[in-house]
């Protein structure tokens, strides 16, 4: 739940070992063990999909976005994107949705 509430700010594996009341090291296994995704993935898989979802709904500049779903800096976001989306980043393929 902290993932999907705070996903624009920092969010470490520590901080989510912590709420589980479990090691970084035993959090990190179980949480790959459950979502075959790293929590590191899986927050940024989140993010990208809130991203798209404004990308798709806003005029907002791609930096504004990124910032907004929690990515420190826009190249960090493109290299995700690329990453979760297997393709490189078109601001032209989100179409805004009134």
């Amino acid at each position: 739940a902290k993932i999907f509430k705070d996903f624009a700010r920092k969010i470490t594996v520590e901080e989510l070992a912590e709420l589980c009341s479990v090691t970084k090291y035993h959090f990190c296994r179980l949480f790959k063990e459950e979502t075959g995704l790293t929590a590191i993935q899986y927050v940024n898989a989140y993010r990208i999909s809130i991203a798209e979802t404004m990308l798709k709904s806003t005029d907002d500049n791609i930096e504004d976005i990124a910032y907004a779903c929690g990515f420190d800096d826009v190249s960090y976001f493109y290299r995700c994107y690329k990453k979760i989306k297997n393709k490189p980043f078109k601001r032209s393929n989100f179409k805004r949705t009134e």
